[in-house]
């Protein structure tokens, strides 16, 4: 059941228009992890990532 993640990744990358790397690795992530825990944890980095680079492209 990968596509939650798939449809994430498609709505964050046509929202922004950015992040190419980003809607690849929701892919990749989306279609091998497995446990729930381990779908949590990359949520939750990719959120810190994502929230980073909004914050720096408004720094500069």
């Amino acid at each position: 059941m990968w596509w939650p993640l798939a449809v994430v990744g498609a709505a964050a990358y046509a929202g922004l228009g950015i992040w190419p790397p980003i809607m690849l690795a929701s892919y990749y992530a989306g279609a091998t992890l497995r446990r729930g825990r381990d779908v949590a944890a990359y949520l939750g980095g990719a959120a810190l990532v994502a929230a980073i680079l909004v914050h720096d492209a408004d720094l500069g």
